[in-house]
């Protein structure tokens, strides 16, 4: 299992983003760094986001030359995912339902830390 990030030059760092995985995000001072970065937050925002929900397809190609690189998710984490996510027939939880809900919490999160430090 794996997700392609796109990774680009951002004034002295470098930016990652997942096509597929909408709000993950990170960055590194060198590509390397931005990589193992990528990694990091792709698997985070497996397991806050969609836990126990549908994962998303990856449905955007790797192109290194183009900045996508493919990045794997921990075998382990991946053996969960495909164990929890079996689909359950006449289940109300949808994947929009399990992605709002922890989009919220991230959002209140970032809220009350950043109401904190003003």
């Amino acid at each position: 299992m794996n997700y392609t990030a796109r990774i680009y030059k951002d004034g002295d760092a470098y930016s990652v983003e997942f096509p597929d995985l909408d709000g993950c995000f990170t960055q590194g001072n060198t590509l390397e760094e931005a990589l193992a970065n990528a990694k990091e937050a792709m698997e985070l925002t497996l397991e806050d986001v969609f836990d126990g929900c549908p994962l998303p397809e990856c449905k955007t190609k790797a192109n290194e030359e183009k900045g996508f690189y493919r990045i794997d998710v921990d075998p382990e984490l991946a053996a969960r995912f495909l164990k929890s996510t079996t689909p359950r027939p006449n289940t109300p939880t949808s994947q929009e339902k399990c992605y709002k809900n922890a989009l919220l919490q991230r959002i209140r999160y970032f809220y009350s830390k950043n109401t904190k430090q003003n």
